[in-house]
């Protein structure tokens, strides 16, 4: 021992390591238009690391937070995916799966139940749905010589002497997803 001293370096490379989802909850089942609550729990080994969460919600949409509330707009089945990923990174997922099913959509309006003969009567309706991805399609029962748009539900007839009376109309609105909703009235010629 000569009383010298010495050194040696050693080189560390030091991995970041991904955060661990702790827990993935949420609604799994409901209602196009409803509100949807999620949330992900995630933690990080590396003390000095945050973990930010993020969402794929399976129908286009995102979100960021926990929880996090998301309204889809139409039904189907959606897997939805909690991201977390730490401040050097470094990320994971857990995905759940969602059933959102389909409501019947809602005609609104009130038509008239008197018209004279030989007089326009017209109707049109509106409706609504839930599922505001939706498309809508008219159908009904109608007397002879009166009309109902496909397209739009609006009902004209122009009633004539042989028409004095009651008449029953029945009109159907049908969304993409077959659901249905249906308004029947009469009117006095």
């Amino acid at each position: 021992d000569d009383g010298g001293i010495g050194a040696d370096s050693v080189a560390v490379d030091v991995s970041n390591v991904a955060p661990t989802v702790a827990s993935l909850s949420g609604s799994a089942e409901g209602s196009e238009g409803g509100v949807f609550v999620y949330a992900c729990e995630a933690t990080d080994p590396g003390a000095d690391d945050t973990v930010s969460i993020a969402w794929d919600f399976g129908d286009e949409s995102t979100g960021t937070g926990s929880p996090v509330s998301h309204v889809f707009t139409d039904d189907a089945e959606f897997v939805v995916t909690c991201v977390a990923t730490d401040t050097d990174g470094a990320s994971t997922s857990a995905e759940l799966t969602t059933m959102v099913v389909n409501l019947d959509p809602e005609i609104s309006g009130t038509p008239e139940d008197l018209v004279a003969e030989g007089s326009v009567y017209s109707f049109l309706p509106s409706v609504s749905d839930p599922g505001t991805d939706d498309t809508h399609s008219w159908s009904g029962v109608s007397p002879e010589g009166a009309v109902i748009d496909s397209e739009t539900g609006s009902v004209g007839w122009t009633p004539i002497w042989s028409d004095v009376g009651t008449h029953s109309f029945t009109l159907e609105a049908i969304d993409d997803d077959g659901g249905v909703d249906s308004l029947t009235w009469s009117v006095e010629v």
